[in-house]
């Protein structure tokens, strides 16, 4: 059940990224941006799944801008995803996506040619626009979200070590399913034994 409820997530995560980029398309892309698809990145703080959700829906929404963008704004996507995955904290988890795209993206323009500007100059463009989604959008979503995970049980948290323990529960129930059978074939067998 858990995971179909963290592959449903998955799913969903990437839908939304996909559909809010491209249909805010004119603010999403080039040297000023400002993703609001992008305040989606504090979902890793709740949930393990929301870390492929966002690079399936980067992709997708990067299909439409080229070849440069499906490689390096995927490759900020995720590595901003995994980190703030790591860090757990809401004032720590605003700051990798910040860092990865302003870093990042701008290399996306000088390969592609796409400006004029310096690479230092659309470091700054697009770390505003990030920051402006993510410590606005982010941290509005992340406060508004948080109660909903402590209330509907389909919404709590996950982390990776969850899955782990899924794997290992349904190993147990296996191995019990087995055991009887085993037990009554054992207690033949002493039967047998004290018979003779």
């Amino acid at each position: 059940m858990k995971k179909t409820i963290a592959l449903t997530r998955t799913a969903v995560i990437a839908a939304i990224y996909a559909v809010l980029t491209l249909l805010l398309y004119p603010v999403s892309f080039g040297p000023i941006q400002c993703r609001v698809s992008e305040a989606l990145t504090i979902l890793p703080l709740f949930y393990a799944e929301a870390v492929p959700g966002l690079t399936i829906g980067c992709f997708i929404a990067n299909c439409f801008s080229g070849g440069l963008d499906m490689l390096f704004g995927t490759l900020a996507t995720l590595l901003a995803a995994v980190l703030t995955y790591i860090v757990r904290k809401i004032y720590w988890g605003v700051i990798p996506p910040v860092i990865c795209n302003a870093f990042i993206v701008p290399v996306i323009f000088l390969l592609a040619g796409d400006t004029a500007d310096p690479y230092f100059i659309n470091v700054l463009t697009v770390g505003a626009g990030e920051a402006l989604a993510v410590a606005v959008g982010g941290v509005a979503l992340y406060f508004a979200w948080r109660p909903l995970t402590k209330r509907h049980r389909f919404m709590a948290p996950t982390r990776l070590g969850d899955f782990r323990r899924i794997k290992a529960s349904a190993a147990a129930l296996n191995n019990k399913e087995e055991r009887p059978a085993d037990t009554a074939a054992a207690a033949e067998e002493r039967e047998d034994i004290s018979q003779e």
